[in-house]
């Protein structure tokens, strides 16, 4: 079996249209990686000399460690324990709080810095600003702090073994517009003597906007030699492009009133 190196991955980048000083946003499925010699490792090394440090890569760092018991889907512990369950719980603290893989590997690297939320963190490398840290704790996944790299037209989300619905522009798209479930969330800051209780605002995007969501992005199936990778971007500003919806949204209102 031939494994992939990093000189495919550069090339599968580059064949995505990424280059010089892009704003990639990348999600990985892990297990996608089996036959890439070097796995999560090599990927990160390919796309960092593709877009040098004049670029900006930016990966989720997605942690449940610190959520409070009554928001997790699966229920760690019965309603008993949820008093132990909370004193036992760390908290969420950015230089420790576990998180996926890629993530963790960008964040060894000197310079990267990872934003403030317990859930739903982001990992950043290269071009930056100081500012993006400062992550709002209600919908933490939209437009604003490290996702205003979307303003700019050299910007994109590459998606490796993920499929396009579970992309996050399409959940910061889904904020946007306002096509969006919102829910409730809280989750425990580490402190020295007791953990702080946050709670905030989360939102997924309404399952029957899909189709409505993804005629917003610019979407590319780019077939490599390691498969598939699927390239999202937007086809103007965020602000523009909420624009141009509502102004749509208002013709269609008219036409059915005429």
């Amino acid at each position: 079996m031939d494994y992939f190196t990093k000189r495919d991955w550069i090339e599968i980048f580059e064949s995505c249209g990424i280059r010089r000083g892009y704003r990639v946003l990348l999600q990985i499925d892990c297990d996608h990686l089996r036959e890439t010699a070097g796995g999560v490792q090599t990927i990160l090394e390919a796309l960092m000399e593709v877009v040098t440090s004049s670029g900006t890569i930016i990966i989720p760092a997605f942690s449940l460690s610190a959520l409070d018991p009554a928001c997790r889907e699966k229920i760690p512990c019965s309603y008993e324990k949820w008093v132990e369950y909370r004193r036992s719980l760390y908290g969420f603290e950015k230089e420790l709080t576990e998180s996926s893989l890629p993530a963790m590997i960008l964040q060894r690297i000197q310079g990267t810095l990872r934003t403030d939320h317990p859930v739903r963190s982001f990992v950043v490398w290269g071009s930056c600003n100081q500012e993006w840290v400062k992550q709002p704790l209600d919908f933490p996944v939209s437009f604003g702090h490290v996702f205003s790299v979307f303003e700019e037209r050299m910007s994109c989300n590459v998606l490796i073994g993920v499929p396009w619905e579970e992309s996050l522009l399409v959940l910061a798209m889904a904020h946007l517009t306002e096509l969006e479930l919102v829910g409730i969330q809280k989750a425990w800051l580490h402190r020295p003597k007791r953990n702080l209780a946050k709670t905030f605002l989360v939102g997924i995007p309404d399952p029957a906007a899909y189709d409505e969501i993804r005629e917003l992005l610019h979407t590319e199936e780019v077939q490599t030699v390691a498969g598939m990778v699927e390239v999202l971007s937007l086809y103007s500003s965020p602000n523009k492009t909420k624009e141009i919806w509502l102004n749509s949204r208002n013709s269609e209102h008219k036409g059915s009133c005429l």
